[in-house]
C-alpha cells in the first residue's frame, strides 16, 4: 500500500470535500470544505489530500503557530478506514513536520471522547499534556 501527502490544489480539493467519516465520527470534525476555507484565511496553515495509491481518501491539515505545529485535522474516508491509511499518513506528517526549522514542537487536540484520535495518536508517540471538559491536547513526545 502505497500512502502519500499531497498539497491540496485546484485539481483536487473537490475529490477532498466529497470524503465522508464514518457514522459516528462526524461530531469530532468540522467538514473538510470548512476546513479548506478556514486554511485560506489564516496562512499558518496547509491543507493535505491523502492519498492511497494514487487514490484520495482522505485530508489532513497542520498548522504553524508561533513554531508549535498543530495537527488539527486528520480524516480518512469511511470507505478506506480500518486498512493503516490514518496511521500511515500520520507518521507521513510527522516526519514533514520534524523536518521543518520553523516547527519547535508538534501538538494535536481532539475531543474528550474521540477515543479513535487518542488511540492514533498514542500510538505514534504523542502522549497527554493538557486537557479539559471538551478536549484533550496530545504532544510529540521528543525523540532521544
Amino acid at each position: 500500500m502505497s500512502v502519500q501527502l499531497i498539497p491540496l490544489n485546484r485539481f483536487n480539493w473537490e475529490e477532498v470535500i466529497s470524503l465522508q467519516p464514518a457514522p459516528g465520527q462526524e461530531e469530532f470534525l468540522p467538514s473538510n470544505l470548512f476546513s479548506i476555507a478556514q486554511s485560506k484565511f489564516d496562512p499558518g496553515c496547509t491543507p493535505l489530500a491523502i492519498q492511497k495509491n494514487d487514490r484520495t481518501v482522505g485530508f489532513a491539515m497542520y498548522c504553524n503557530w508561533n513554531g508549535v505545529c498543530w495537527i488539527n485535522r486528520i480524516m480518512v474516508d469511511q470507505e478506506s478506514q480500518q486498512q493503516g491509511v490514518g496511521s500511515k499518513a500520520l507518521e507521513l506528517l510527522v516526519e514533514l513536520l520534524t523536518r521543518k526549522k520553523d516547527c519547535a514542537e508538534i501538538r494535536a487536540s481532539m475531543a474528550v471522547n474521540n477515543i479513535w484520535a487518542q488511540y492514533l495518536f498514542s500510538n505514534a508517540g504523542f502522549e497527554a499534556t493538557g486537557a479539559d471538559d471538551h478536549e484533550i491536547i496530545m504532544t510529540l513526545k521528543p525523540r532521544k
